[in-house]
């Protein structure tokens, strides 16, 4: 999934009103054997529910047509290496892209 962060984080919580991307949302269902254990949504559930409320709508992309994706998938999962390797890019993407959520 890619999602636009320009458009995303100001509906989104701590500034918006949408859950955070990735959250398990108890749904106010009961499981267990006292009924007593709430039922998570799977991650990604309220939040989308939170942003087709305030409006926003979600669409299909075909990346292939913008970027190589990197087929490593699971690969990355068993190799602490490469695992590493891409979060550090990402923090920094982060870092260039959104500065302000990072204290030094």
């Amino acid at each position: 999934m890619l999602v636009d962060m320009h458009k995303a984080r100001p509906a989104t919580q701590p500034f918006g009103t949408a859950a955070p991307l990735g959250c398990r949302f108890a749904s106010g269902s009961k499981i267990g054997e006292n009924w007593d254990e709430d039922v998570c949504l799977d991650t990604g559930v309220q939040w989308f529910r939170d942003m087709c409320l305030q409006g926003h709508s979600f669409a299909h992309y075909p990346i292939e047509r913008c970027i190589v994706h990197d087929r490593k998938g699971a690969v990355a999962l068993g190799s602490p290496e490469i695992y590493v390797k891409n979060e550090i890019r990402a923090k920094e993407r982060l870092l260039q892209d959104y500065p302000e959520f990072f204290q030094v």
